[in-house]
């Protein structure tokens, strides 16, 4: 469709090659984790579980009440850019990990409405709030930049929004949505499959073409 057409150009735009089909989910809530693992399973792609190093570099990022299997359930963070910078960073150097499929929730109106209870009048609270969303997608379009490996996100929230916007502007890839996430993360590995292929014919049809 036309909206395949442009999700995938931009995922191909914006992303390394993946190495293989091997995809980490990161999320920190069970509903948008489980779709998006039953959605790379029914595309064909590989959910490895984490190697031994990475559950224990892990382990002081995630609570009792998280998961570190794949998809990884962080539940809650004690800081909010653990789960945007350093947790990320750790499921990258992962090397069961080609791919890291991040569910992202990012909203101002609940932080702005929590400042204004707290007293702070009404434009400074949404002067903070906003700050705090460009901040959170400022780390992850920043780790984007420095990994060879494709960081995907995904969200049930408009890309209208202040942190879809952010995130696209910044040259991050998200969708809205786990399907066309997925539809796109499954295109990505296909183009690594095919250039593969064609790199490796390119030498014989080179020869044959000289022998003709």
């Amino acid at each position: 469709s036309i909206t395949e057409m442009f999700d995938f150009c931009r995922v191909l735009g914006l992303s390394p090659v993946p190495r293989g089909n091997r995809v980490v989910i990161q999320t920190n809530s069970g509903g948008p984790g489980a779709a998006a693992a039953d959605l790379c399973g029914r595309a064909g792609l590989e959910l490895p579980a984490l190697s031994d190093e990475t559950i224990e570099r892990m382990s002081p990022f995630v609570p009792h009440t998280g998961s570190l299997n794949n998809p990884v359930d962080i539940t809650y963070t004690k800081r909010n850019r653990d789960f945007f910078s350093e947790i990320p960073q750790v499921l990258l150097a992962d090397e069961r990990a080609d791919i890291l499929l991040i569910f992202l929730s990012l909203s101002a109106v609940p932080i702005i409405r929590s400042l204004e209870k707290m007293g702070l009048p009404e434009d400074e609270a949404d002067a903070k709030g906003h700050s705090y969303i460009d901040k959170q997608c400022r780390y992850l379009i920043e780790l984007l930049k420095a990994r060879d490996k494709p960081l995907v996100g995904y969200t049930y929230r408009g890309l209208d929004e202040r942190a879809g916007a952010t995130l696209l502007g910044g040259g991050f890839p998200v969708f809205p949505g786990a399907e066309r996430a997925v539809r796109a993360v499954t295109a990505l590995v296909e183009y690594s499959r095919l250039r593969d292929r064609i790199a490796a014919g390119a030498p014989e049809k080179q020869n044959n073409a000289a022998l003709d």
